[in-house]
Parts: structure tokens; sequence; C-alpha cells
């Protein structure tokens, strides 16, 4: 409900990506309290992300808070107070993002002290109001959007004192009629030039008396209507200007951008006013008459304009295809190459206009054109066109963001160097180039065909559905989102490395056949994949799963197959319905852990093909649970080698007693010479801790201390070689009623090296009788081993004197006509400091 950042002592927030909700309040800094004990400090910082609050907004409620937004968005849907109670103070300091009150925004309500701070991003609301106490409000860059018509955008503007720093003020209307009262004719510490802008459609008013004893500057970025100053005494200083700059983007012909009135006329000179001038192409009009100026737009009767790159220069013709003496490219320009290779600018090359790059439409094929960018905002409207084989070339300056109004591309658009795309639809029908070493990062939708080159990465950092071809021999890595969409014809021509990064959830539309081509690779750094459909779908590419990240691959009603594992992170391979998940690749390089989920109906789930498991890797086997069909047992893990070879694993874990593992590929029996090696792992302990159809498995000590667990789940099919060398053997000393561990009816051998481990809990251990003997382990008659024996305790081996007084022996245990049918594995007492060993 209510979220409260600094109650009575400091607290701090930051939110970095995804979204905050709160269907309450947010109060930063104190909560009102009847005893004033709520005086605490809060500090609220977005860098990314949405905060979203549903109902009333608290910065400095009874003592000191702060929002600073340098990215992502705060939204309030009610009134948002700085400073509320008497003697809190609340600061937004804002460099990027939004900060939006759907109501409105107070300063000082009850009254404290509220300080805005806007030096970037935008503050959105419908009105600002300083209630008794009093505020700042600090304009040096950013913009101030109205959410309204309003006559009075500021309310009791008196007690705000109002900052224009050198980035001036910028006003969004919105569309709406806003008017600015006196606060700005009384601003304190006016800086620079005092610039005021005005963006968007509707009409700025302002109601003061403005100061104008300085070069003042007013600019319009883009939009339709006037800024209109209607105070009484708008004086200019003698030698002084006012200079009129126009951003015409939406532009149309004769359009009114100012009109200034309450002008002084006794200043009303040609000499006051600095105003764009005549270029050829379109010209201002602009009239100075009892105190108003209006200047509008005239579009030239030969516009558009066209540019073709000569010898060695621009050559600019109108409509009519003349030559234009000592022209600049501005707007409505088309630009035509003809066969040679210009370099251009586009932070210089239609700055603030509409601009098609077109290639080789009237001359050579097989040109690539170069412009050199550092950001595409200010050149807005960019289009680009070419004839086949043809192509622009975006060269980054160091580090290039593409955040212009609109960029369509319709021929080939080559990005060069490291470019990022945070927001920018790339519309059209064109193909997307990211050229050999070239890092490309997007984060809004890939609308475009994606070729990436060798040594290039492309990497998308928002969720959606894709539906363009991705071809080349580079990095395409998704991450921060849920992507869908993305099938194997899309995939046909990639061969390079397709990574899922982190937080990413993956769902590929499948088709039967292979996904990507057996040359490509994909990488999971922390993500998700799920097979949602599709038979006889597989994966024949390396997956590399990458060190120190959790990955989870599942498949629905799907014979998914994947294999050839690498890396060394953690990989968990489940179903979540009917059809099991099959590792059937070659995964001798695979380093990491493996934890595979069998399902809960049918085979197949487990180890096919020809080296499918590792020596190097963990593997997790794991069911929840188990059923019977047809009257028989279907198990949940096959290890089946179609060479026969052995499958090796460096730690194999069953997880639990139903976890089974059947060597083989039908139901009910299983091949006979397929082997299985564990324990090759230095240090690593495999456990076997359920039912286990084999037919034989080799333990190989590799290194100072690796184990073959016998859990008291475990059961062995009748007939089952083990072979244990080098190594050791646990037993887990049963409890109550558990059976021992049983390996009678198998063939056993021991190397003389192995030792016999005993493990218990702590309760077990204090409760021992050291004149009882505990039963641990059946095993076949005679095994011709004299074991050496360790005790370990919750896993810790006992080393005291009590401890030393108990080993393993071997018991006889008679059955009909007192035959030896088996002996057993008995943890017992050391009597006078030697072992016991009875046949």
């Amino acid at each position: 409900n209510n979220v409260v950042i600094g109650r009575r002592g400091d607290g701090s927030f930051e939110v970095s990506g995804g979204d905050v909700a709160v269907s309450g309040e947010m109060n930063i800094g104190g909560e009102y309290m009847a005893d004033g004990s709520d005086k605490g400090t809060g500090t609220l910082v977005i860098k990314g992300g949405t905060v979203t609050i549903n109902s009333y907004s608290s910065i400095g409620r009874t003592n000191k808070g702060e929002v600073r937004l340098e990215g992502g968005e705060f939204l309030c849907k009610k009134d948002v107070d700085f400073g509320r109670w008497s003697g809190a103070d609340g600061t937004l300091d804002i460099s990027d993002g939004k900060f939006v009150s759907e109501m409105r925004i107070y300063f000082g309500r009850d009254p404290g002290t509220g300080t805005i701070n806007l030096n970037g991003g935008v503050v959105e609301c419908t009105q600002l109001v300083v209630g008794t106490g009093s505020g700042n409000l600090n304009l040096n860059g950013g913009t101030l959007r109205a959410r309204g018509n309003q006559g009075t955008f500021i309310q009791n503007s008196n007690n705000l004192a109002v900052k224009i720093g050198t980035k001036g003020a910028m006003f969004d209307t919105a569309g709406y009629a806003v008017t600015v009262p006196a606060t700005l004719g009384n601003a304190d510490g006016l800086e620079g030039n005092g610039q005021i802008g005005k963006k968007g459609a509707g009409t700025l008013t302002i109601s003061s008396s403005l100061d104008l004893e300085r070069t003042f500057k007013f600019v319009i970025d883009g939009g339709v209507g006037p800024i209109a100053l209607t105070g009484s005494a708008n004086t200019l200083g003698e030698g002084k200007k006012i200079s009129v700059a126009l951003d015409p983007v939406e532009a149309e012909m004769n359009t009114p951008y100012v009109l200034l009135t309450g002008l002084d006329t006794s200043y009303t000179k040609e000499d006051n006013f600095d105003l764009p001038s005549n270029n050829g192409f379109y010209a201002y009009t602009w009239t100075l008459e009892s105190g108003t100026l209006s200047v509008s737009l005239a579009v030239s009767e030969n516009a558009p304009v066209t540019a073709r790159y000569g010898s060695d220069a621009w050559e600019f013709y109108n409509g009519n295809n003349t030559l234009i003496e000592n022209a600049e490219p501005l707007a409505w320009t088309t630009y035509i190459f003809t066969g040679v290779e210009p370099a251009g600018d586009l932070e210089t090359i239609g700055v603030g206009h509409k601009v098609v790059l077109e290639v080789a439409k009237d001359g050579d094929a097989g040109v690539t054109n170069t412009f050199s960018v550092a950001s595409v905002a200010n050149a807005k409207d960019v289009t680009v066109t070419s004839e086949e084989g043809c192509a622009v070339r975006l060269q980054a300056s160091e580090t290039t963001s593409l955040t212009a109004k609109a960029l369509t591309n319709d021929g080939t658009l080559i990005l060069s160097g490291t470019i990022s795309i945070p927001s920018l639809v790339i519309g059209g029908e064109g193909t997307l180039v990211a050229e050999e070493d070239a890092t490309v990062s997007i984060g809004t939708t890939l609308a475009q065909n994606l070729v990436v080159a060798e040594d290039a990465k492309v990497s998308v950092a928002k969720g959606q559905t894709l539906t363009k071809n991705v071809s080349g021999e580079g990095e395409f890595a998704l991450s921060n989102g849920t992507y869908y969409g993305l099938r194997k014809s899309y995939m046909n021509g990639f061969s390079g490395v397709l990574e899922l990064g982190p937080s990413t959830t993956f769902y590929p539309t499948m088709e039967g056949g292979q996904f990507m081509p057996g040359t490509g690779r994909i990488r999971m750094a922390g993500a998700a994949m799920h097979v949602d459909s599709g038979y006889g779908v597989y994966f024949d590419c390396p997956f590399e799963i990458v060190k120190d990240t959790n990955n989870y691959v599942s498949s629905k009603d799907a014979n998914m197959s994947m294999g050839n594992l690498t890396g060394e992170g953690y990989l968990r391979y489940a179903s979540n319905s009917n059809r099991g998940p099959m590792l059937n690749g070659d995964n001798r390089e695979f380093e990491g852990t493996c934890e595979l989920v069998g399902t809960l109906n049918a085979p197949p789930t487990g180890f096919f093909g020809n080296h499918s498991g590792s020596d190097k890797a963990s593997w997790l086997l794991t069911r929840d649970g188990y059923l019977y069909r047809d009257g028989l047992m279907t198990y949940t893990i096959i290890v089946d080698d179609v060479n026969g070879d052995p499958v090796q694993f460096g730690v194999l874990r069953q997880t639990g007693p139903n976890a089974y593992i059947r060597i083989g590929s039908t139901v009910n029996t299983y091949r006979n010479g397929t082997k299985i090696e564990v324990g090759a792992i230095p240090g690593g302990e495999s456990v076997i801790n359920g039912k286990f159809s084999v037919s034989t498995v080799r333990f190989t000590k590799v290194g100072a201390d690796s184990w073959l667990t016998l859990g008291q789940g475990f059961a062995a099919v009748a007939g089952s070689t083990f072979n244990f060398s080098a190594g050791g053997i646990c037993f887990n000393l049963p409890a109550g009623e558990t059976e021992p561990t049983s390996l009678i009816g198998h063939t056993v051998t021991f190397d003389p090296s192995v030792k016999i481990r005993v493990a218990m809990t702590q309760a077990q251990y204090e409760a021992l009788d050291l004149d009882e003997e505990y039963l641990v382990a059946k095993l076949p008659t005679n095994p011709g081993y004299k074991p050496e024996t360790e005790l370990f305790v919750d896993g810790v081996a006992l080393d005291t004197p009590a401890a030393a007084r108990w080993c393993v022996r071997f018991k006889s245990f008679p059955a009909v006509d007192e035959t030896p049918a088996y002996v057993g594995a008995v943890l017992c007492r050391r009597s006078a400091g030697f072992m016991i060993i009875v046949y």
C-alpha cells in the first residue's frame, strides 16, 4: 500500500530498472505523527525503470526528502508535494527521464519549502502551486510540460523564486493554451541570454513584464503556435537585441511561429531584432507594428531542393533543376550520390530538417556513402534509400546515439563503430548492417532485417516479438526482457552467436528440424528458454553455458533435444509436459553443472548419442514423482550411448529416490555392455539415491577425495556390475526401519585402495550404544576386501578417540541351510586397537 523512505532514520531507495508500483502513497523524508517523532530523511534515486504511485506523494513530508531523477520515469496519479509541513524541505534534481504529476505540484504547502532543479528531462503537471510556504524553481535545460489549458500555470508566484540558467527555460504547451504569470518577470539570477523556449502546438503566453536589458532569445522547437508577450512594459536596452530561433520540423507553408506582443514601441527598431535571413530555399518574413512582432515561414515555390555531389563539392538545385548559387542544405533536402564517395556530417547537414539520403539513383551501383555522426538528434526525419548493392554508412564518432525524431531505412544502412539506439524505431523495409567490429545496442523494437558481420555485436534490451531475418557471423544478444517469435527460418543465414543474456526469457517459435545451423552457437548467460511446441525439434548448434550464471531450458509437448554443451555455468533442463528433454550431443567439453529433470509420463529423457556425458561436469538427475504405465515402471533418466561406449560423468547425483536411472533404450531391459563411469572430478562426490538399472558402473578416483555415495533409497537391478577403482564408497547409516543399502545379486569389485565411509547424523552418533552393531550395507559373500574406514557425522570427519574405536567390518548372515548368502558391512567398536573382519 504505502511506501515510506526515511521515516525516523535515514532511508534510501535506488531504482535502475523494472517497475515499482505503489497502490497508496509514497512519502520521502518523514511521515506525520502527532508526537513529532517522525523526522527521518529520505532519498529516492531513479536511473531507469518506472516508479508509479497511485495516490498522493510527498517529497520532504516532515523533514528532508530528495528525488534524483537520472533516467526512467516517476509517475504520480495525484498531487505531489515538495516540503509539506513546517520545517520540511523537499527537492527534485532531474537531469534526464520524466517526472509526472497527473494533478498539481505543490511547493511549501503547509508551510515547508520545496525546490525543483530542472537541468534535463521533463517535468509534467497540470499546475505549479505555492502554498503557505515557499519554493524555488531553477530552470537550466529540460522541459516543463503542461497537461491542460491553464491560465495560471504557476500559481501564487510571488512566493516562488525562479532562476533561468544558461540553458534556458523550455515550455512544452502540448497543444494547450498555457499562461505563465509574473514569475519569469521577477526571476532572480537570470543568467546567459535569458533564453525562453516553446515546444509543441498550442500557445505560450508570458504575462509578466520581461526585463529585456540583455540579448534575449526565443526558441521555437517545432510545432505550431506562438509565444505571446502580454506584459505591459517589456523593455529593451539600447544596443540590445532579441533573437528568434526557429526549428521548423513540422512546418507548413506560411505558418506563423512567433507573436510577441506588449513590446515597448519606443524600441521597435529593426536594429533591435536578430532574425533568420532569406537563404534561397525558404524565407522568414517578419513585421513589427504597434509593439507586436510577427514571424512567419514562407517556403520557396521551387522547394524541395536536391543536393548532388559533384566532383568535389555539393551542388544544390531547385525544383526546376536550376543550380542555386551560394546555397546551403536546409529543409526538405534530397541528397543524391552519383558514383562518388563523399563524407558528410549529419550534425551539420540538414540540422533540424528532413533529410533524404538517396544512393546511386542516377549513377553507378555499388556505392557506399559514409556519414560521420555523433548523434542524429538534430537531424530529424532522416530517410535512407538505395539501389541494390548500394548503402549508406553511419560512422560513429566515439559513442553515437541515434535519437532522431524519425529514421526510415528503405535501403541498406550500415552502422559502424559504437552506436546506441535507445528509443528510435528504425522504420521502412530496408536492411540494417552492423559491420565488422561494430557494437550496436538497441533499446527499442527491431523492425529491420539484420546482418551482423564477423566480430560485430548487436544487443537488444527490450522484450518483443522478433519477426525479422538475422544473418551473419557476429553476435546477436538479447537481454532484460521476454522475447517471442524468432524461428528457424529467420536464422538460416546466421552462423554466429545468439546470446541470451541476464534477465532474459526466450520463447522461440519452433519448427521441425534444427533451430540454428550447426556452425552457430547459443550462449546462455543467466537466461531461460522455453520451447512450447513442435515435434522433432533439435538444437544442432553448441550451447555455451557461461560461468557463474544460472540458466533454464524447458520443453512442452516437444521431443526436444540439445547437446554440444560447453562452458562452466549452471543449466537446468526440464520438461513441463509429457515429453522429456534429451541430451544427444557431444558434451565432453562441458565443465559446469547440468540438472536434468525427468518427466512424469514417458521416455525418452536422458543421455543419448555418443559422448553425451562429460567427466569434467557435474550432472544432477531430478524427478518429483513417478508413475506406472501398462504395469511397467516408467523410468526417468535413460543413459544409452549409441556406440556402446562408456558414458562419463565427473559427478553424478540423483537428487532423490524417485529420480530413477536406467541403462538402455527400452522400458524393461537394458543394453548389454553399456557402461557409465562416474567420479572423475577431484573431490567430487557422486550420489546414487534411487532406482538404478545398470549393466556396469565404474567409479574411478581422480583427485584426493572422490566418493560414490549409495543413499538410503538406493536399489539396483539384480545382475548389475559395480567396479570401485581407487576411490571411496560411502554408505548412509539407515534410520529407523529403513532397509540397509543392498548390493546382493550384483558383481562387486573393490580395488584394495578403496575406502569405506559411513555417514550419519549428529543425532544418530550421539545415540550410539558402544556395545551395539549397526548394519549399514549388504554386500556379496566374501568380496575379498579389508577396507580402510572413515566415520562422517553431518559431513564432517570425526578424528577423536571415540571415533577411533569404530570401524566397518563384514559379518556373515546365514540363510537357508546355513549357507552364507551375503555379508554385511557393519559399523562396530574397535577392539584392542585393531579391525575385526568376520567372514
